[in-house]
């Protein structure tokens, strides 16, 4: 006897998975497509955080040495937000290293008070000085022997006001991260 061979029957094409759930469960809606909703809404809500989290930091200025912020206010002027607890040579030390690292100035560039310490311009409930690399006129620009940010037309040069950086450098050493 010879054996009869029969094809065997071609498996039915399998459907989607939604699909074949809707074909199970009609009177449902389709689990399926109900958690992916779920996850493109999280995906969303963290695109939404994670944008949330940068935009600031892209608004923020250059954070100098001492971690003041510098932020630049018009042309050739920028000014120096202060953090709690400062003194003049914080905000000489945020001017000098930011001339020096971002203007690309030289060391013996001078640095002038443009508008002494006040409210800023910059930061809403911070306290700020301006200073610019060009001399305010009619400001007396004789450079003096202290260092203070109230009277406009003080000056150093910028390797000076950038070495004030590290007088508190051993004082904020285990602070830094």
């Amino acid at each position: 006897m010879a054996q009869r061979l029969t094809a065997r029957p071609r498996p039915r094409p399998r459907a989607r998975i939604g699909a074949r759930c809707e074909s199970l469960y009609p009177a449902r809606a389709n689990p399926l497509s109900r958690r992916s909703n779920i996850m493109t809404r999280r995906r969303t809500g963290w695109t939404l955080v994670t944008a949330a989290l940068l935009l600031p930091g892209m608004a923020m200025g250059f954070q100098a040495f001492n971690r003041f912020e510098v932020y630049p206010v018009s042309k050739g002027v920028f000014e120096v937000v202060n953090r709690h607890g400062s003194a003049p040579k914080d905000f000489w030390c945020g001017a000098g290293d930011y001339a020096i690292r971002v203007l690309r100035t030289s060391a013996t560039q001078r640095i002038y008070l443009v508008r002494p310490v006040g409210p800023a311009a910059t930061v809403k409930g911070r306290k700020g000085v301006q200073f610019s690399l060009q001399p305010p006129e009619g400001a007396d620009t004789t450079p003096g022997y202290s260092v203070s940010v109230k009277k406009v037309g003080d000056n150093m040069n910028a390797s000076l006001a950038q070495n004030y950086c590290y007088d508190r450098l051993t004082d904020d050493f285990w602070l830094r991260p």
